[in-house]
């Protein structure tokens, strides 16, 4: 029998770091997973009227990056972390995202989102991903980071459940846009399903229509929605408080103006 060999890749330097620091995390955070789908329409179509008024690029990571620290400033225990058995709340809303880059994934850190306009966060979101492609980001960048968001809608994955770093509590991992069929009396976060029926066009009405196997047809819509998957430390945070956290995500992706309110106001000075 032909012996087949091995072959060896050794870690780089941030490889071996990134390696360390998530299985440090994932034997001391005991975690519990929560999912919700957030209709980005609206968002689609706003961030491109957006982008053309400012002088950056505005992408719905964007929005996600600040829906994510406005929620947390509201929500405050979500950017807590546990030590000496008392739950530390940060003074500061630092988004750290992730960023893949030739040496690994890199983490800069957006301090003060939830203070800071969409132009603000994609200007800087644009610059740390340059860097950290560039292999040249400042360790300061990468600092005191009190929440997490990881998005891999670009790489076609529908959902996942991200690992949550050493320095925090909490991160929010984002999937890929995907059309959903809704009805059209539902309320604009429930997802419809056509099991048990067929799309078809409704009598009367512009749009197509669920039957249901008993000869009534449903209005329905199409919606595009994102997953939004959250790891939290269940030391710090039950899952009644990030349900609700992630509620105020949902509710702020799906009205993006909210969102743009630094924006606006910047237009008026």
């Amino acid at each position: 029998m032909e012996h087949v060999r091995h072959t060896e890749t050794p870690l780089t330097r941030i490889q071996k770091l990134i390696a360390s620091r998530m299985l440090a995390s994932k034997r001391s955070k005991p975690c519990f997973y929560i999912e919700a789908h957030a209709d980005v329409g609206e968002i689609l179509t706003f961030r491109k009227k957006l982008t053309k008024k400012a002088a950056t690029r505005i992408t719905t990571n964007t929005f996600f990056l600040r829906a994510l620290a406005v929620s947390a400033r509201q929500f405050p225990r979500m950017i807590g972390l546990l030590e000496d058995g008392c739950v530390r709340i940060a003074g500061h809303v630092n988004v750290g995202f992730a960023v893949n880059a030739p040496q690994g994934v890199i983490v800069p850190v957006i301090k003060d989102a939830d203070r800071k306009s969409l132009s603000r966060i994609a200007e800087q979101e644009q610059r740390f991903v340059q860097h950290a492609r560039s292999n040249d980001l400042p360790l300061a960048d990468m600092e005191g980071e009190t929440i997490a968001l990881s998005n891999l809608g670009a790489y076609g994955v529908d959902a996942f459940a991200a690992i949550i770093p050493p320095p925090a509590s909490t991160i929010m991992a984002v999937g890929n846009v995907l059309r959903e069929v809704v009805p059209v009396e539902a309320c604009p976060e429930a997802a419809g399903s056509t099991q048990g029926g067929s799309l078809s066009r409704s009598e009367g009405l512009d749009r197509p229509a669920l039957a249901d196997g008993k000869g009534r047809h449903r209005p329905v819509a199409v919606r595009k929605a994102v997953r939004f998957t959250l790891a939290v430390d269940r030391r710090v945070v039950d899952e009644i408080y990030a349900a609700r956290f992630l509620r105020a995500i949902v509710e702020r992706v799906e009205n993006p103006r909210s969102l743009a309110e630094l924006d606006l106001a910047e237009e008026t000075v």
